[in-house]
């Protein structure tokens, strides 16, 4: 079984794209190559697609990385 995580960055427009994209494409390429694993589209929303069995963790990683800097979100 597999499961899809599916993310939008909040506020998103108010935040330096640059770093938190490049931290998000770093931390997802060392799980898969996209866009078979995963994908970034619309500018800020993305897809993951990971066993059922570590998606809580990768959506715990994928969090965190991202709430590093809170004026990111």
């Amino acid at each position: 079984m597999i499961a899809v995580i599916t993310g939008d960055i909040i506020n998103s427009q108010h935040a330096d794209t640059e770093v938190w994209i490049t931290r998000l494409k770093n931390l997802l390429e060392t799980w898969g190559s996209a866009p078979y694993t995963w994908e970034i589209y619309r500018g800020d929303e993305f897809q993951f697609k990971c066993s059922i069995d570590s998606v809580f963790w990768h959506f715990l990683a994928i969090n965190l990385s991202l709430k590093v800097r809170k004026t990111w979100m």
